[in-house]
């Protein structure tokens, strides 16, 4: 199957501004660590916004990735991405921005989990102190992994507890 170069090219500036906007994210997620960790509440507002518009920008990015492939039929996955510079050597800079983008993403997902766990850290935190302000032991943690809700504090005004 012979791919077009221009297709190609275009592909290969997706990849680049993926890389440009998983470093930011990068930068950022050190950024919400760093608030997290030092109990900033306003710099963490400001870094989960800032990261929202990266966020939005990295899945437009992926959509025009995915159209793409799909316009010249290949799968929206490795293998299809393996396809399109089938003819390519390894040494090819965009090969090379590729595994580049992949190895950026591997560090976007380790950091993110790190951040989720701190939170979940931040949380339970949270949660017992206002057991020991009420009086009442709330059920265990709000947030599990992933985003999913378990339960919930009841709502209660301090002055009647």
């Amino acid at each position: 199957m012979s791919i077009d170069t221009a297709k190609q090219k275009l592909f290969s500036g997706l990849v680049e501004r993926a890389i440009a906007t998983s470093r930011q994210i990068i930068s950022l997620l050190d950024t919400e660590f760093d608030a997290l960790t030092g109990q900033n509440p306003q710099v963490l507002e400001s870094v989960i916004a800032e990261k929202k518009q990266y966020l939005i920008n990295m899945t437009q990015v992926m959509a025009e990735q995915e159209a793409l492939l799909s316009s010249l039929n290949l799968p929206n996955d490795k293998q299809g991405v393996e396809s399109l510079y089938a003819n390519l050597p390894d040494s090819h800079p965009w090969r090379k921005n590729w595994f580049k983008l992949k190895q950026l993403a591997r560090i976007l997902a380790e950091k993110n989990l790190r951040n989720g766990v701190m939170l979940s850290q931040r949380t339970e935190s949270t949660r017992k102190s206002l057991d020991i302000l009420t009086g009442h032991q709330s059920s265990p943690a709000v947030y599990k992994y992933g985003g999913k809700t378990e339960s919930s504090r009841q709502s209660k005004s301090l002055a009647y507890a």
